[in-house]
């Protein structure tokens, strides 16, 4: 499917989500999220709403920031002992 394809289906509320499928395709009974299993399946609850996408997104982000924070304050540490120990020379 292109792009736009996808894009124009998102804007009319038409992909193929559990709720799409259950209150306008009728071809299924259960409307709620596969991953959250409490709200309805929508366009909108995946790309914002849903606690366990966004849950697991945060962790996710969570993680990386903390490994940036780490490596820097490794990288830093390493500078002021070379500094105090009078070395130059990069390690």
């Amino acid at each position: 499917m292109e792009t736009e394809a996808i894009v124009t289906a998102a804007q009319d509320h038409a992909l193929d989500t559990k709720c799409h499928k259950a209150k306008i395709l009728h071809t299924s009974n259960d409307p709620k999220c596969r991953m959250c299993k409490e709200k309805y399946e929508t366009v909108a609850h995946i790309v914002s709403a849903c606690s366990k996408i966004a849950g697991s997104l945060d962790k996710t982000r969570h993680n990386n920031v903390a490994a940036a924070i780490t490596t820097a304050n490794a990288s830093t540490t390493r500078s002021k002992r070379q500094i105090a120990s009078g070395s130059t020379s990069p390690t």
